[in-house]
């Protein structure tokens, strides 16, 4: 039982390590944004903002992939014993990241600075704004490069302290020191503090990758070529990924008034209570698809699998039926009594959630198998079918309309995935209610 006991004290320990972590990171950010209103005059908060989700998007974005195809190809490498190609490939995916940071950093400062990108009011080009951006952009990258090779190591408790909390926890010290000590301030200042986080959590966190290793410091020589290869197809997903988040919104604000965007973004916001536990146990999940799959042991896998998706969907449906039954009190409590409006709004974004409940983790299964262009396809197929169903659907029914059309594409593309890895791999990833039944046998039968 020596294997089994410590595969599931790893899990149990990851997902532990992420929920702890992603919460007290989620509460960092509440607390960030309250100082931000001591600190700052309301335009400069928003501002702010406007800052915080630009550098999100291109961080994200200039990574290619890597930050998927790192933990596939760790995990693979240590799960065979191929360290020196773990370390290669490490290395080779740092070079290409600082490489791809850079430039989009670049380019983010002199499109800054020549004013082509509007920040609610405040001058663009004012003080060392600009300079800061591109500086948050790129250790933003690199910072989410070394928190995801942690993933691929398997160390999840580094991971989930570099993916958010540090930075963030960092952060919410210095302004609380700047507020204290200097009171209110300019934005330029506001986002040299949070940069100076940033940049200390990445330079951390290099630290730390490059002191796993005790036979050396991390080398290169995998073959950026064929890095790029396997990475390419994630990134396309992850591009597409990053729309389908905000395109439901981009047609609303183009269709119709802000009130209607207001009440969809608020039901939408609300959508993070059904999906964090399944976040947080994809992020566990993530370096263990990869190594068993290496070594062959499908059987094990899928048992993982399956009784990872039963305890992500065991909480998703009692939230479910929170939001059915509930879903109205709990709008006009939170948000206001006019926001009430949005339940059915609701329902119909947490109906396209728990529809990916059911399948379980099957993207990430099919991106940590090498199945990267399949998902590819099934993600921007989907996203077309959401975007063209949102533009036939809004003008007649409005926030409703886009949330079911949301919904339909969301339920479509996972079910497609679920359908595909049993196609490609022959492994099931939805739920197994063995788990819930008969739970020690579930675990025995691991071994």
């Amino acid at each position: 039982m020596a294997r089994l006991d410590s595969l599931v004290v790893k899990l149990l320990k990851g997902g532990m390590w992420a929920f702890v972590f992603r919460l007290l990171a989620s509460l960092s950010g509440f607390i960030t944004s309250v100082l931000l209103t001591r600190i700052l005059d309301p335009a400069e908060v928003g501002a702010y903002f406007l800052i915080l989700s630009a550098v999100s998007v291109a961080s994200a974005l200039s990574l290619f992939g890597l930050n998927f195809s790192l933990v596939r190809l760790i995990s693979e490498f240590l799960g065979r014993g191929e360290q020196d190609q773990a370390k290669r490939v490490i290395g080779e995916g740092l070079c290409i990241s600082l490489f791809f940071s850079f430039f989009v950093a670049v380019l983010a400062f002199f499109i800054y600075r020549e004013g082509f990108w509007g920040v609610g009011g405040a001058a663009s080009s004012s003080g060392y704004l600009p300079v800061l951006v591109g500086g948050w952009i790129f250790s933003a990258a690199i910072l989410m490069v070394l928190s995801e090779i942690f993933r691929g190591l398997q160390d999840l408790f580094k991971a989930s302290v570099f993916s958010g909390f540090l930075a963030s926890f960092l952060s919410v010290t210095g302004l609380a020191a700047y507020l204290v000590c200097i009171g209110r301030g300019g934005l330029s200042e506001v986002v040299g503090v949070v940069v100076l986080s940033t940049v200390v959590s990445c330079s951390v966190a290099f630290l730390g990758v490059a002191r796993n290793f005790r036979g050396g410091w991390i080398t290169v020589g995998y073959g950026w070529k064929k890095l790029l290869f396997i990475s390419a197809p994630l990134w396309v997903t992850n591009l597409m990924l990053i729309v389908l988040m905000q395109v439901d919104v981009w047609i609303l604000v183009y269709k119709t008034d802000s009130a209607t965007v207001g009440l969809y973004g608020a039901a939408s916001r609300m959508i993070q209570f059904l999906t964090f536990p399944m976040l947080v146990i994809n992020s566990a999940l993530m370096p263990v698809i990869s190594e068993l799959f290496a070594k062959g042991e499908h059987a094990r896998l899928e048992k993982i699998l399956r009784g990872a998706a039963m305890l992500g969907f065991v909480p998703a449906v009692l939230v479910f039926m929170c939001f059915l039954f509930f879903g109205e009190v709990l709008l006009g409590y939170i948000y206001g009594e006019e926001y009430s409006r949005a339940h059915v709004v609701l329902v119909f974004l947490a109906a396209g959630q728990l529809v990916s409940m059911v399948c379980g983790a099957a993207g990430y299964t099919l991106m940590m198998t090498g199945r990267q262009k399949a998902m590819m396809w099934i993600t921007v197929s989907a996203g077309l079918v959401s975007v063209i169903l949102s533009l036939a659907l809004v003008s007649r029914y409005g926030a409703l309309g886009v949330a079911a059309a949301t919904s339909a594409g969301l339920s479509l593309q996972c079910i497609v995935m679920w359908s595909w890895v049993y196609r490609a791999n022959g492994i099931w990833t939805h739920p197994s209610f063995d788990l819930l039944l008969h739970p020690y046998a579930y675990l025995k039968s691991l071994k």
